[in-house]
């Protein structure tokens, strides 16, 4: 990405921007990814990405490549990848469910749905 004199950035169309948003995304360790905007260097923030190409955080990464298996993620990753889906779809175990986050994967790494419920400050809705 090219930052011009001004502030602003030149954005390329979106199919462009998406290798240069994995090799920015991958840039950053792993462990810290949940913090993009703290670690990448020249680069877009999170929010002028969105609102640009007027996506979604989680969509954008799905877009490029970027989906996790959610077994494989610590507990942090996992509950901020959780608060990406529910950023876009409803708050309940079904949402969850379509990214392969299960029942059973959270109890284990939350306690409980309410426990997850109450960590991320929402409350369910129907589908």
């Amino acid at each position: 990405m090219k930052q011009l004199a001004d502030g602003n950035w030149q954005w390329p169309r979106y199919q462009d921007f998406l290798p240069e948003f994995i090799q920015a995304y991958t840039a950053v360790d792993p462990t810290i990814v949940t913090d993009f905007d703290r670690y990448v260097t020249n680069f877009p923030k999170r929010t002028e990405i969105c609102q640009h190409y007027a996506k979604k955080w989680l969509t954008i990464k799905q877009d490029a490549g970027l989906n996790f298996q959610p077994t494989t993620l610590s507990v942090g990753e996992l509950l901020n990848f959780i608060s990406e889906i529910w950023a876009q779809e409803p708050v309940n175990l079904y949402s969850l469910m379509k990214h392969g986050i299960t029942e059973q994967l959270v109890a284990a790494r939350f306690e409980s749905l309410d426990r997850l419920y109450a960590l991320l400050h929402v409350t369910p809705k129907e589908n």
